[in-house]
């Protein structure tokens, strides 16, 4: 049999440590003022396999958030919303004149966006207060009312 004192290595614990060099992340948002920032679960309304029905789906829980910057001079708005986690960027979109954000309920707002994928798609954002749909769903519409007439699509 083999001695288990014998396979014994001496570490010094300077020598497990690791030394690690602090990063800046940089989220594409550091020139953008943050209009609304809140906790959503958001939907997303797909088509079924037989694309004859639609039905919502989860697209990803996180945190929203609405921005506005400037481009040549022009106001412009976005909605991101990026997923717990490792999810990832759940929703980027420009803010749009169509957008027709709405109440879907007390909790819930409903818009229009342009998807991760490029395409248009109804989506839903569940918030967990009502005061926070009626914040957002106010801010959603004067960022679409400020982006009328403007072509950032």
């Amino acid at each position: 049999e083999e001695d288990p004192e014998a396979c014994q290595v001496e570490i010094r614990r300077e020598d497990a440590q690791v030394h690690l060099e602090e990063k800046k992340t940089e989220t594409g948002e550091e020139d953008e003022e943050n209009i609304v920032t809140m906790r959503t679960k958001l939907w997303i309304l797909k088509k079924d396999d037989d694309a004859s029905t639609a039905s919502w789906k989860v697209a990803g829980l996180g945190e929203l958030r609405l921005n506005k910057c400037f481009d040549d001079g022009k106001e412009l708005f976005r909605i991101i919303v990026r997923g717990a986690g490792a999810a990832g960027v759940v929703l980027n979109s420009r803010v749009f004149e169509g957008m027709k954000p709405e109440s879907a309920d007390a909790k819930k707002v409903r818009f229009t966006a342009v998807t991760n994928e490029g395409g248009i798609a109804v989506h839903m954002a569940q918030v967990k207060e009502e005061a926070q749909a009626r914040q957002l769903l106010s801010e959603l519409k004067k960022a679409c009312e400020a982006s009328a007439g403007k072509n950032e699509n």
